[in-house]
């Protein structure tokens, strides 16, 4: 498994804040007048970490207000942020399977949850909390290896995956649109599958 690896740097401002609730009445304003709330980010972009690195290894992120809880709370604080990531990682991970039964593990982990322990030891070390994933994983069902070229999931019947999952390696990166092909290539081969 992989995944981008990052952290936001946000900066406090005494400006008004340009972000707002998303609403329909927003949505109405947007295109009567022009005027509503702006998107939480509105500019990024590729580099290179150094003069030896050929190709670019960061993405950054400029966001509009304070980030916080890794960027999944609303950004209510005028600020700006600046998030960079590591595009092409090196580390990998993984994900087993601890029980023959399958249980969910939604949300952040709860300390001492033996679901989520890993994730929890992992994430309390003082590395780990300055930087976030940005939740693109990928690799945990690689093709080849846990999927075949029609995406279905080896020694299991009439079962495919189809995310960013299948991929073996990260992309550099947002993983949205790989997401998308993904999904259309198996609605595509479940098609031709059932004639």
């Amino acid at each position: 498994m992989q995944d981008h690896t990052g952290c936001f740097i946000s900066f406090f401002s005494d400006t008004e804040p340009l972000l707002g609730p998303d609403t329909s009445e927003e949505e109405r304003l947007l295109r009567r007048q022009g005027t509503g709330p702006m998107a939480w980010n509105e500019t990024g972009g590729f580099f290179s970490s150094g003069d030896g690195v050929p190709v670019p290894d960061i993405q950054v992120h400029a966001a509009l207000g304070i980030v916080r809880d890794e960027g999944l709370a609303a950004p209510l604080e005028p600020g700006m942020s600046f998030g960079p990531y590591v595009a092409r990682p090196a580390s990998r991970g993984s994900v087993r399977l601890r029980h023959s039964h399958l249980r969910t593990c939604t949300g952040p982990p709860t300390p001492g949850s033996p679901r989520c322990r890993t994730a929890t030891r992992t994430s309390t070390t003082s590395s780990a909390r300055s930087r976030s994933p940005y939740y693109h994983p990928s690799g945990t069902c690689m093709m080849g290896k846990v999927v075949d070229h029609e995406l279905r999931v080896r020694g299991l019947e009439n079962v495919r995956v189809a995310d960013t999952s299948i991929m073996p390696t990260l992309v550099t990166g947002n993983t949205h649109a790989p997401a998308i092909m993904i999904g259309e290539r198996a609605a595509s081969f479940i098609r031709a599958s059932t004639g």
